[in-house]
């Protein structure tokens, strides 16, 4: 199971490990949190950015913000 599937993304194998556990897992959360770049912007509860598209960029979809962000950080 993997968090997206347009890049690595690998939380678990669900032959090992039940739905549950890989959802809740905090390897998820990390996914779920979205980049801390996003964490103080007013769309941050709708939008949490592209972390493929930041991937893609060459950028650390953990940090740093979508390039494509339509919205302000602040």
């Amino acid at each position: 199971m993997h968090a997206c599937r347009k890049f690595p993304s690998y939380l678990g194998n669900l032959h090992r490990r039940s739905l549950w556990d890989i959802y809740w897992s905090e390897a998820a959360e990390v996914y779920r949190q979205g980049p801390s770049a996003c964490r103080g912007c007013r769309l941050y509860a709708v939008c949490r950015g592209c972390l493929a598209v930041i991937a893609t960029h060459g950028l650390n979809p953990f940090e740093d913000r979508d390039p494509f962000c339509p919205g302000p950080v602040s």
